[in-house]
């Protein structure tokens, strides 16, 4: 169960009794796109985020509170496509420090890295995770909260994210781009791809940004060295901050770090927490998660990438994955997805 959010919270007391956050940011864009439409907005309160004065950039707040925010303005507009034009709508001083570094990165290849690597202060909820094969850059975000409808971040929230993604990446750069969505053309699709500006794949199996790998290394017009050094130390600090307060990330770094990826026993893990094995499984259950069912959905995820970014056999597959063979890794991963390995390589490699 997840607690009720008492509106004299911290920033601080809201990562640690919530395994799924957003920057606070979110909630000053939704409301901005609500005014744009003649919506006039409800307080914070509404929606359980905690209460804060002023902008709430910088501060995160519960997904599960912006998701119900985020519902709310499309069904309060009537707008499908609300959720794009907020990611659409995305300037880099919105998410000010960690906006200065993506916008003076030197080349595409290396704004994508700062992202990826900081992308906690977006979301906790979906890895962004940047891959280059075959003459393709790609960047999949997966929702590694799928299972847990209170935390993920849903259609609408991963279309925010994506629209966002797409931005960042063409923020004062030219460089063509398709969009792989994991849900059916809607009768929108025309009004989507205009407002995208790029080529879309619908029924596909995860979200996914694609362009071509000659782009990458391109000097970017925004590069400064300087405002990028002197600003990236803080974007470190908030990094830190979110992590230590957030088990979940935490362990998942952990698990993440390790090859293969064999979990240490329960007690070991809470130890590398600093936390004794009782208040490891404790604090846990108390964010809805079982430390056999986080091992699962960080496999999950990285099996997802290690499948789509390269032709790895898929018995190494399941040796990186801590499996004792391809069988029990084809059963999990269709526990998983609903289809083996080899089913879901082969659905990806026709498009399909």
């Amino acid at each position: 169960m997840h607690r009720k959010t008492s509106f004299t919270d911290s920033s601080s007391e809201v990562i640690n009794k919530y395994r799924g956050t957003v920057s606070g940011r979110w909630f000053d864009l939704i409301n901005l796109q609500l005014q744009k439409h003649g919506v006039s907005p409800l307080p914070p309160e509404h929606f359980n985020i905690p209460l804060e004065s002023g902008s709430y950039c910088d501060r995160p707040i519960p997904v599960d509170g912006a998701r119900r925010l985020l519902y709310w303005a499309v069904e309060q507009t009537d707008e499908p496509l609300l959720p794009v034009d907020l990611g659409l709508s995305l300037q880099p001083l919105d998410f000010k420090s960690l906006g200065i570094v993506l916008w003076s990165s030197a080349s595409l290849r290396q704004r994508i890295e700062k992202l990826e690597t900081y992308q906690s202060l977006i979301t906790t909820t979906t890895r962004i995770i940047f891959n280059e094969t075959a003459g393709t850059a790609s960047l999949l975000l997966i929702d590694n909260d799928a299972v847990d409808k209170q935390v993920n971040l849903t259609k609408h929230g991963m279309m925010a994210l994506v629209s966002a993604v797409a931005r960042v990446i063409r923020w004062d750069h030219e460089t063509e781009i398709t969009i792989h969505l994991p849900f059916e053309q809607p009768t929108y699709h025309k009004k989507l791809k205009d407002k995208l500006e790029c080529t879309l794949k619908f029924s596909m199996s995860q979200y996914r940004i694609e362009f071509s790998v000659d782009a990458l290394d391109l000097p970017l017009r925004t590069s400064d060295p300087e405002l990028l050094q002197a600003t990236e130390s803080l974007v470190q600090k908030k990094l830190l901050m979110i992590e230590q307060k957030n088990l979940v990330l935490r362990v998942s770094r952990s698990l993440l770090e390790l090859s293969p990826l064999i979990p240490p026993a329960t007690s070991k893990m809470a130890g590398l927490m600093n936390i004794s094995g009782r208040t490891f499984q404790r604090k846990l259950s108390e964010l809805g998660l079982s430390y056999r069912e986080l091992v699962n959905k960080i496999r999950h995820e990285k099996a997802i990438a290690l499948i789509e970014s390269s032709d790895t056999p898929l018995s190494t597959v399941a040796y990186e994955l801590g499996f004792g063979d391809l069988s029990s890794f084809s059963r999990a991963f269709k526990s998983w997805t609903g289809m083996s390995p080899r089913q879901y390589r082969n659905t990806q490699a026709s498009g399909v």
